[in-house]
């Protein structure tokens, strides 16, 4: 943009407000759902998930893993805690139920990992 700003005072007007459009157009198509779809579909693809067969089969070869789960929201100022207090929100619920899916059929160690609460410090593990 500062390129664009000393464009725009020199002698090149219209070359300045050419970038400034094409930067504007192209941060507007990687902020869209369609832009999204073009940077992470690919990355997606790269990478099958596991089925549970194959995550069993690591547990059995030995293979040393965990299941992390990560945070997805939170309800702040919960009743049940006081006004600093949080509750997991309906996204982070749904991650840690399929992670707990997970363990119980792998029997790899549970981590849930996200941001940090007040009065929490670091990551919180789980031994079930």
């Amino acid at each position: 943009m500062l390129a664009a700003m000393a464009l725009l005072c020199g002698r090149r007007r219209r070359a300045a407000a050419f970038f400034v459009l094409v930067t504007l157009v192209m941060l507007f198509l990687f902020s869209s759902r369609a832009g999204e779809y073009f940077l992470v579909r690919t990355l997606e693809d790269d990478f099958v998930p596991l089925s549970f067969r194959e995550l069993v089969d690591m547990r059995n070869d030995g293979v040393k893993t965990a299941v992390v789960v990560l945070s997805g929201d939170a309800v702040r100022g919960s009743p049940a805690g006081g006004s600093l207090a949080a509750e997991i929100g309906e996204v982070t619920l749904k991650r840690l139920f399929e992670g707990y899916r997970v363990y119980r059929v792998t029997g790899f160690p549970l981590c849930v990992s996200g941001g940090v609460e007040p009065g929490a410090e670091g990551l919180l593990w789980l031994r079930l």
